[in-house]
């Protein structure tokens, strides 16, 4: 089967370009022609490159809303879509699948569109989510099907009425099991240590983050932030003033996520709304305990006291009180841990979803075909 997919930001390397970037590479590795276009050049597209991806860069695809390019985007794809003729077309993130499903529609290909948290998800700007609800509801109807990595993602689309049950399907993110180094596992840092993975910008809340360490200060511990984006100057300026420099270290867009969590007691997700996020399943498959925010798709990886702590959405007090609690209870972070990895296990292996997936390519294909 010959598979396109398409994302818009390719210049960074963060959940839904790892979501695209294992799965292609799990479906070439069972025989199976992928192609991916991107909106931009850089980490995804070197990567894409790095595992023998077809990549085709695509001049108009832009992030914001731009209605000269988006038409012009839609003519780009349908001219590439007749050259390279392909079984199935997956879009990935909101403006790439508007401008793909019109795209795929317009030749009658079958298509999918694959959710990473939806663009008017609670916690978003009150007008862009007005907007995009308007335009989910308007371009449904064109959706062969609609995946979703969570379903608090469909169940949120059948409580507005954007899309009916029937037109999407719950597929679980799933990643690769971590080749982990036995001797970084051995070598856990001397200092209370978490982590967490999370570009700088408004969807993640790292001011919340800081403002519940403030109260810690006196403890013994360290925090690495990995990611970069448009908000980390603000945030370091805010660690500054807290007194927290010699305790939060700011390490930018790391290729090395893993050693990281090899040696880190927690990990850490605070933020405003999220769709199931990559990085805390990462977390899970090194069998680390996570507080999180009690945002969407994150109560679908976190049981709560079981393998981590949710907490409220701007919650200081209540993160300031999860991280003390595991900061001193050495039996519950194993605990919580090992639980952890039982679940990464259970429910988010690359298998499942690659399987799963490509049942739902060959249903969509044949129903294009009868």
């Amino acid at each position: 089967m010959r598979i396109i997919q398409v994302i818009t930001l390719g210049n960074e390397l963060y959940g839904a370009q790892r979501h695209v970037l294992d799965l292609s590479e799990s479906l070439k590795a069972q025989g199976h022609e992928v192609i991916l276009l991107l909106g931009t050049s850089g980490k995804t597209e070197n990567a894409a490159r790095s595992i023998g991806l077809q990549t085709y860069l695509l001049n108009h695809l832009k992030r914001p809303i731009q209605p000269i390019h988006d038409i012009l985007g839609i003519i780009e794809l349908v001219k590439l879509f007749k050259e390279l003729k392909p079984d199935i077309v997956a879009s990935h993130s909101s403006k790439a699948g508007i401008l793909v499903r019109i795209a795929a529609w317009w030749l009658g290909i079958p298509n999918t569109f694959t959710v990473h948290g939806w663009s008017f998800a609670e916690g978003s700007a009150f007008l862009s989510r007005k907007f995009f609800q308007v335009i989910e509801k308007m371009i449904g109807w064109i959706s062969c099907k609609v995946i979703v990595i969570a379903e608090s993602d469909r169940q949120y689309a059948l409580q507005l009425g954007i899309l009916k049950s029937s037109q999407m399907k719950l597929i679980y993110h799933g990643i690769r099991l971590p080749k982990v180094d036995d001797t970084l596992l051995l070598q856990k840092n001397e200092k209370f240590t978490m982590v967490m993975a999370a570009r700088f910008q408004a969807q993640k809340d790292h001011e919340t983050l800081i403002a519940a360490l403030v109260p810690l200060k006196k403890k013994t511990w360290q925090l690495f932030l990995l990611g970069d984006g448009e908000l980390m100057t603000d945030m370091k300026n805010k660690v500054r003033e807290e007194g927290l420099n010699d305790k939060i270290y700011f390490e930018g867009a790391v290729d090395n996520v893993s050693d990281y969590l090899a040696r880190a007691d927690v990990f850490l997700l605070i933020t405003n709304w999220e769709g199931l996020p990559i990085s805390i399943l990462e977390a899970m498959s090194y069998s680390l305990p996570v507080i999180a925010s009690n945002v969407a798709g994150v109560k679908e990886e976190i049981e709560h006291l079981t393998n981590g702590i949710l907490v409220p959405r701007k919650g200081v007090k209540e993160v300031t009180d999860a991280i003390n609690l595991l900061y001193s209870d050495e039996e519950l972070r194993r605990g919580m841990g090992k639980k952890s990895k039982e679940i990464f296990d259970q429910k988010f292996r690359i298998d499942v979803m690659t399987k799963e997936t490509l049942q739902l390519y060959e249903e969509i294909k044949n129903d294009n075909n009868s």
